[in-house]
């Protein structure tokens, strides 16, 4: 894999760059040269946390084959662990945890390599999902087994081991491997698509890295989530992507075949406008992407006419309510399942029939289960009547019914509450567009777009998975200003959480 453009070496492929190209080969060029790219990258809360569970899932997973040995050198020292690999073999080590080796130009690291009677190997990944996907991971595994064959070192079976979602803790601070994960034989499907799919791909690969400048791409939802996005780009997309109608995929393609770059351009009366017509006619999203558009081309917000009739249906005094929730890959109280979200905090901003507002919130102290006071303290906060909104309810009716299973002295009045809620989403995604939407209804888009400076800047907890971080580390401390400062930063975010849907319903009963 190792060659140049001009005086430019191309750079050595890794497990996780190659898998990085099969998401977007725009994403995996510049993940290759962190030299030229890396300022361009931002690290979300939630991505760290998906390496950090990452980490600790593929420590843990050692146990289920004990008694090895760690190539301890890490990635800024390659040559280190490629010597201790090699000489782990040579002492004829029967297990190697984070094994280091490189072949025809890509390096990779085995979570575990185990050395068989008969002198050959297995080759087991670990990942920190609950199952299989066949889509992601044989291609990781397959890169392995390519690499190591080549090394010499020949694969007879290849695992990928991951959490068995049917596990329930028992209880005590130790895991039972053997319980915990559950392997998936990958073996004939990594051989198949190491001998089918991924020579021609590597040769994509070079081509691309051979070049002077990244591979294009075209805008789609889940380009919102990748670290190069803001950085890099953002600015490189048109300014209203046909990629931001989301799931109206037949749109999409019916446009960027005509060749429009930008919602901006499709003209009223156009030829463009009529295609679309036609793909849309028949298709349940027609109403919200022509709301998109329209409001695209006026540069301001639209309304569906029924939006004042839907607002009508609510009933008095209007509770906003949002539950933030810790989800441990490794549970850690009696009967839970592995990312089985557990609750520890909630806000409630109450808004009466003149208008007015009161506030309650709760979070959990200490380091025990937090569900059955979280269930406690809303039944409390909840004995009147009306409406419970919630930006995407199904999640908050998902935890009241759990809640419910658990404290079974409280079912009736927690399935109370969940019988009475209401999602604020489809008020805005069915009837009101704004361009600064750019394609997504989420509550953090939604807001800052609809009012102004009533986003979540200057806060020092900014999403959910920033306060679920939070919580993991504040029931580990110990009392005091430390302490303090971070339960106002967690009460402070999902205040705003709440706060922020009094304002849009506000702001939709103005625009109604």
């Amino acid at each position: 894999m190792n060659g140049s453009s001009g005086n430019r070496r191309v750079p050595r492929l890794s497990k996780s760059r190659y898998t990085s190209f099969l998401d977007c080969p725009r994403l995996g060029y510049l993940r290759a040269f962190p030299a030229r790219f890396g300022d361009l990258c931002t690290i979300t809360p939630s991505r760290q946390a998906l390496f950090d569970t990452g980490t600790k899932l593929g420590e843990s997973a050692r146990d289920y084959y004990p008694g090895g040995r760690l190539i301890k050198a890490d990635y800024r020292h390659i040559p280190e662990a490629l010597r201790e690999t090699r000489e782990a073999l040579a002492a004829g080590c029967e297990v190697l945890y984070e094994a280091a080796v490189q072949e025809r130009g890509i390096l990779i690291r085995a979570d575990i390599l185990r050395r068989l009677d008969d002198g050959t190997f297995e080759l087991v990944e670990v990942k920190s999902s609950a199952s299989l996907d066949e889509k992601k991971h044989v291609p990781d595994v397959a890169v392995q087994l390519y690499v190591l064959e080549a090394a010499g070192l020949p694969i007879s079976r290849a695992y990928l081991l991951h959490l068995d979602r049917d596990y329930v803790h028992p209880g005590g601070d130790t895991y039972d491997p053997r319980a915990l994960f559950t392997g998936d034989d990958v073996t004939d499907a990594a051989r198949r698509y190491a001998a089918e799919v991924l020579p021609p791909m590597l040769e994509s690969i070079h081509a691309w890295l051979s070049s002077d400048d990244p591979p294009g791409a075209s805008f789609r939802a889940s380009c919102r989530d990748c670290e190069f996005y803001d950085g890099y780009c953002r600015p490189r997309f048109s300014r209203y992507p046909p990629g931001e109608l989301g799931a109206a995929t037949l749109a999409i393609a019916c446009l960027e075949e005509a060749g429009v770059c930008d919602l901006a351009d499709v003209e009223p009366n156009s030829l463009d406008e009529a295609r679309l017509s036609g793909v849309l006619q028949a298709s349940s999203a027609g109403p919200r992407v022509w709301r998109m558009i329209e409001a695209i081309r006026r540069g301001e917000t639209t309304v569906d006419p029924g939006l004042g009739e839907a607002l009508d249906r609510l009933a008095f005094p209007l509770h906003f309510l949002d539950f933030e929730t810790w989800y441990p890959a490794l549970p850690v109280f009696v009967g839970t399942r592995p990312y089985e979200q557990i609750p520890f905090q909630w806000s409630d901003h109450r808004m009466h029939a003149d208008g007015s507002v009161d506030h309650a919130t709760f979070l959990a102290e200490g380091s025990g289960d937090p569900r059955p006071d979280v269930a406690a303290s809303l039944v409390r906060r909840f004995a009147d009547a009306g409406s419970v909104l919630a930006y995407h309810s199904a999640f908050e009716a998902g935890r009241l019914r759990d809640l419910a299973c658990l404290v079974p002295a409280l079912e009736a009045p927690l399935l109370d509450i969940a019988d009475r809620l209401v999602d604020l989403k489809p008020f805005v995604k069915d009837h009101v567009y704004h361009p600064d939407f750019h394609g997504s209804f989420s509550l953090k888009a939604v807001l800052p777009a609809l009012v102004p400076g009533c986003g979540y800047e200057g806060l020092a907890i900014s999403d959910g998975s920033s306060a679920s971080r939070a919580y993991e580390r504040l029931r580990q401390m110990s009392a005091g200003p430390e302490t303090d400062r971070l339960r106002a930063d967690m009460l402070a975010y999902c205040a705003q959480d709440t706060w922020g849907m009094v304002e849009i319903y506000r702001l939709l009963r103005g625009l109604a």
